[in-house]
Protein backbone atom coordinates (compact mmCIF):
# COMPACT_ATOMS: atom_id res chain seq x y z
CA UNK A 1 0.00 0.00 0.00
CA UNK A 2 2.65 2.06 1.09
CA UNK A 3 4.56 1.30 -2.18
CA UNK A 4 1.91 2.74 -4.68
CA UNK A 5 1.23 5.37 -2.77
CA UNK A 6 5.33 6.42 -3.21
CA UNK A 7 5.06 5.66 -6.76
CA UNK A 8 2.29 7.69 -7.53
CA UNK A 9 3.80 10.76 -5.35
CA UNK A 10 7.03 10.16 -7.24
CA UNK A 11 4.79 10.45 -10.85
CA UNK A 12 2.52 13.08 -10.14
CA UNK A 13 5.54 15.04 -8.48
CA UNK A 14 7.24 14.00 -12.04
CA UNK A 15 4.51 15.04 -14.23
CA UNK A 16 3.43 18.35 -13.01
CA UNK A 17 7.10 19.75 -12.70
CA UNK A 18 7.42 18.71 -16.81
CA UNK A 19 4.36 20.44 -17.30
CA UNK A 20 5.46 23.58 -15.26
CA UNK A 21 8.68 23.86 -17.30
CA UNK A 22 6.68 23.12 -20.84
CA UNK A 23 4.34 26.32 -19.68
CA UNK A 24 6.99 28.56 -19.28
CA UNK A 25 8.60 27.65 -22.17
CA UNK A 26 5.37 28.46 -23.98
CA UNK A 27 4.55 31.62 -22.44
CA UNK A 28 8.22 32.82 -23.90
CA UNK A 29 7.27 31.19 -27.36
CA UNK A 30 3.61 32.79 -27.13
CA UNK A 31 5.61 36.17 -26.41
CA UNK A 32 8.61 35.26 -29.55
CA UNK A 33 5.94 34.95 -31.88
CA UNK A 34 4.03 38.34 -31.07
CA UNK A 35 7.09 40.34 -30.52
CA UNK A 36 9.38 38.80 -32.83
CA UNK A 37 7.74 37.47 -36.14
CA UNK A 38 4.74 39.95 -35.55
CA UNK A 39 1.58 36.88 -35.26
CA UNK A 40 -0.83 39.23 -32.76
CA UNK A 41 -2.88 36.60 -33.00
CA UNK A 42 -1.59 33.44 -31.15
CA UNK A 43 -4.72 31.94 -30.24
CA UNK A 44 -4.74 29.29 -32.85
CA UNK A 45 -2.15 27.58 -31.40
CA UNK A 46 -3.67 27.41 -27.91
CA UNK A 47 -4.42 23.87 -28.84
CA UNK A 48 -1.01 22.71 -29.73
CA UNK A 49 0.78 24.02 -26.72
CA UNK A 50 -2.12 22.33 -24.77
CA UNK A 51 -1.55 19.14 -26.58
CA UNK A 52 2.47 19.75 -26.49
CA UNK A 53 2.28 20.77 -22.68
CA UNK A 54 0.28 17.39 -21.40
CA UNK A 55 0.98 14.95 -23.17
CA UNK A 56 5.18 15.71 -23.62
CA UNK A 57 4.87 16.08 -19.21
CA UNK A 58 2.86 12.83 -19.37
CA UNK A 59 5.01 10.45 -21.62
CA UNK A 60 8.54 11.93 -19.08
CA UNK A 61 6.28 10.89 -16.26
CA UNK A 62 5.34 7.41 -17.42
CA UNK A 63 8.80 6.36 -18.87
CA UNK A 64 10.45 5.52 -15.81
CA UNK A 65 7.70 2.86 -14.54
CA UNK A 66 8.84 0.98 -17.54
CA UNK A 67 11.86 0.34 -14.42
CA UNK A 68 10.16 0.72 -11.68
CA UNK A 69 12.17 4.01 -11.34
CA UNK A 70 9.95 5.10 -8.47
CA UNK A 71 10.55 5.01 -5.10
CA UNK A 72 11.45 7.15 -2.26
CA UNK A 73 14.29 9.65 -3.09
CA UNK A 74 15.01 12.19 -0.24
CA UNK A 75 12.22 13.18 2.22
CA UNK A 76 9.65 12.63 -0.30
CA UNK A 77 9.26 10.32 -3.42
CA UNK A 78 10.61 10.58 -7.20
CA UNK A 79 12.79 8.54 -9.36
CA UNK A 80 15.02 7.31 -7.30
CA UNK A 81 18.77 7.19 -7.77
CA UNK A 82 20.05 3.33 -6.65
CA UNK A 83 20.55 2.17 -10.10
CA UNK A 84 21.89 2.70 -13.55
CA UNK A 85 19.05 2.45 -15.26
CA UNK A 86 16.75 5.31 -12.66
CA UNK A 87 19.96 7.69 -13.00
CA UNK A 88 19.17 7.80 -16.81
CA UNK A 89 15.86 8.00 -16.22
CA UNK A 90 16.67 11.18 -14.33
CA UNK A 91 18.60 12.80 -17.24
CA UNK A 92 16.33 11.60 -19.84
CA UNK A 93 13.20 13.05 -18.20
CA UNK A 94 14.11 15.79 -16.01
CA UNK A 95 17.97 17.00 -16.11
CA UNK A 96 18.22 17.38 -20.17
CA UNK A 97 14.70 18.35 -20.41
CA UNK A 98 14.64 21.46 -17.86
CA UNK A 99 18.37 22.73 -18.84
CA UNK A 100 17.15 22.83 -22.77
CA UNK A 101 13.99 24.43 -21.79
CA UNK A 102 15.76 27.28 -19.72
CA UNK A 103 18.36 27.45 -22.37
CA UNK A 104 15.24 28.01 -24.49
CA UNK A 105 13.53 30.74 -22.42
CA UNK A 106 16.73 32.35 -22.29
CA UNK A 107 17.47 32.89 -26.21
CA UNK A 108 13.69 33.66 -26.85
CA UNK A 109 13.89 36.34 -24.23
CA UNK A 110 17.46 37.78 -25.60
CA UNK A 111 15.55 38.28 -29.30
CA UNK A 112 12.57 40.02 -27.49
CA UNK A 113 14.10 42.18 -25.98
CA UNK A 114 16.59 42.67 -28.73
CA UNK A 115 13.85 43.84 -31.09
CA UNK A 116 11.95 45.85 -28.61
CA UNK A 117 15.08 47.97 -27.81
CA UNK A 118 14.93 48.13 -31.57
CA UNK A 119 11.37 49.34 -31.89
CA UNK A 120 11.82 51.85 -29.39
CA UNK A 121 14.63 53.16 -30.57
CA UNK A 122 13.26 53.74 -34.31
CA UNK A 123 9.88 53.91 -33.81
CA UNK A 124 7.69 57.15 -34.45
CA UNK A 125 4.46 55.43 -32.42
CA UNK A 126 3.29 57.85 -29.14
CA UNK A 127 4.78 57.76 -25.76
CA UNK A 128 1.65 55.97 -24.34
CA UNK A 129 1.52 53.47 -26.50
CA UNK A 130 5.44 52.75 -26.16
CA UNK A 131 4.75 52.95 -22.59
CA UNK A 132 2.32 50.52 -22.79
CA UNK A 133 4.05 48.13 -24.45
CA UNK A 134 6.67 48.33 -21.87
CA UNK A 135 4.83 47.86 -19.20
CA UNK A 136 3.24 44.61 -20.28
CA UNK A 137 6.55 43.28 -21.50
CA UNK A 138 8.06 44.06 -17.79
CA UNK A 139 5.03 41.75 -16.51
CA UNK A 140 5.51 39.28 -18.73
CA UNK A 141 9.04 39.13 -18.16
CA UNK A 142 8.65 38.64 -14.43
CA UNK A 143 7.60 35.02 -15.70
CA UNK A 144 10.76 33.45 -16.71
CA UNK A 145 12.73 35.33 -13.69
CA UNK A 146 10.15 34.27 -11.01
CA UNK A 147 10.77 30.55 -12.58
CA UNK A 148 14.56 30.65 -12.36
CA UNK A 149 14.58 31.93 -8.75
CA UNK A 150 12.12 29.81 -7.34
CA UNK A 151 13.83 26.74 -8.70
CA UNK A 152 17.32 27.80 -7.67
CA UNK A 153 17.13 25.47 -4.60
CA UNK A 154 15.47 22.61 -6.69
CA UNK A 155 17.98 22.55 -9.29
CA UNK A 156 20.76 22.60 -7.00
CA UNK A 157 19.11 20.08 -4.31
CA UNK A 158 18.69 17.73 -7.94
CA UNK A 159 22.19 18.28 -8.88
CA UNK A 160 23.74 17.60 -5.18
CA UNK A 161 21.77 14.48 -4.53
CA UNK A 162 22.86 12.84 -8.50
CA UNK A 163 26.28 14.04 -7.77
CA UNK A 164 26.43 13.72 -3.70
CA UNK A 165 26.38 9.74 -3.83
CA UNK A 166 23.33 8.71 -1.89
CA UNK A 167 24.72 11.72 0.05
CA UNK A 168 22.05 14.16 0.61
CA UNK A 169 21.08 17.56 2.27
CA UNK A 170 18.00 18.13 4.65
CA UNK A 171 18.24 21.74 3.41
CA UNK A 172 18.33 21.48 0.04
CA UNK A 173 15.22 19.45 0.79
CA UNK A 174 13.69 22.01 3.07
CA UNK A 175 14.68 25.14 0.77
CA UNK A 176 12.74 23.18 -2.32
CA UNK A 177 9.86 22.11 -0.57
CA UNK A 178 9.22 25.79 0.79
CA UNK A 179 10.01 27.75 -2.79
CA UNK A 180 8.92 25.43 -5.69
CA UNK A 181 5.29 25.01 -4.31
CA UNK A 182 5.20 29.26 -4.90
CA UNK A 183 5.94 29.18 -8.57
CA UNK A 184 1.98 29.01 -9.44
CA UNK A 185 0.82 31.25 -7.03
CA UNK A 186 4.21 34.18 -7.71
CA UNK A 187 2.75 33.45 -11.70
CA UNK A 188 -0.75 34.51 -10.59
CA UNK A 189 -0.21 37.52 -8.35
CA UNK A 190 1.97 38.53 -11.47
CA UNK A 191 -1.05 37.94 -13.53
CA UNK A 192 -3.72 39.66 -11.30
CA UNK A 193 -1.57 41.83 -9.57
CA UNK A 194 0.69 44.01 -12.20
CA UNK A 195 -1.92 44.09 -14.66
CA UNK A 196 -5.10 47.11 -14.82
CA UNK A 197 -7.57 45.60 -16.51
CA UNK A 198 -7.62 42.20 -14.29
CA UNK A 199 -7.61 44.14 -11.17
CA UNK A 200 -10.80 45.67 -12.39
CA UNK A 201 -11.78 42.29 -13.33
CA UNK A 202 -11.80 41.09 -9.96
CA UNK A 203 -13.20 43.91 -8.15
CA UNK A 204 -16.39 43.68 -10.17
CA UNK A 205 -16.04 39.72 -9.64
CA UNK A 206 -15.85 40.04 -5.64
CA UNK A 207 -18.06 43.56 -5.41
CA UNK A 208 -21.11 41.05 -7.45
CA UNK A 209 -20.67 37.70 -5.41
CA UNK A 210 -20.73 40.41 -2.24
CA UNK A 211 -17.45 39.63 -0.80
CA UNK A 212 -16.93 43.52 -0.88
CA UNK A 213 -19.54 45.41 0.36
CA UNK A 214 -17.87 47.77 2.18
CA UNK A 215 -16.12 49.22 -0.98
CA UNK A 216 -18.25 50.84 -3.97
CA UNK A 217 -18.76 49.38 -7.10
CA UNK A 218 -16.01 49.83 -9.13
CA UNK A 219 -17.05 51.69 -12.12
CA UNK A 220 -16.02 50.59 -15.80
CA UNK A 221 -12.06 51.74 -16.27
CA UNK A 222 -11.98 53.01 -12.61
CA UNK A 223 -8.12 52.60 -11.14
CA UNK A 224 -7.31 52.30 -15.20
CA UNK A 225 -7.15 54.69 -18.01
CA UNK A 226 -8.36 54.14 -21.40
CA UNK A 227 -5.08 53.38 -22.37
CA UNK A 228 -4.13 50.62 -19.30
CA UNK A 229 -7.47 49.12 -20.62
CA UNK A 230 -5.86 48.19 -24.30
CA UNK A 231 -4.14 45.00 -24.38
CA UNK A 232 -1.05 44.04 -25.72
CA UNK A 233 -1.93 42.53 -29.12
CA UNK A 234 -4.31 45.78 -29.69
CA UNK A 235 -0.56 47.68 -29.84
CA UNK A 236 0.75 48.02 -33.58
CA UNK A 237 3.87 46.59 -33.17
CA UNK A 238 6.19 47.13 -36.25
CA UNK A 239 9.44 45.67 -35.31
CA UNK A 240 11.87 44.20 -38.04
CA UNK A 241 12.41 41.19 -37.84
CA UNK A 242 15.76 39.66 -38.00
Amino acid sequence: MLIGFCIAQGLFLQYFQIATFCWITIIAFDLWMIVVRKRTRTSFLEKFYHIGAWVTALLFALFPLVTSSYGLSGIWCWIVNTDTASSVWRFLVFYIPLYLMILVVIVLYVMIIYNVIKYFKKSDTDDKSKKRVRRQLNRLKLYPIIFLLLYIFPIINRIYDWSSDGDQSFFLFLMQALTAPLLGFANGIVYVGLDPEMRRSWKNFLFTHGCCTKYTEPKAGDGITSSESESFDSVDLDIPIG
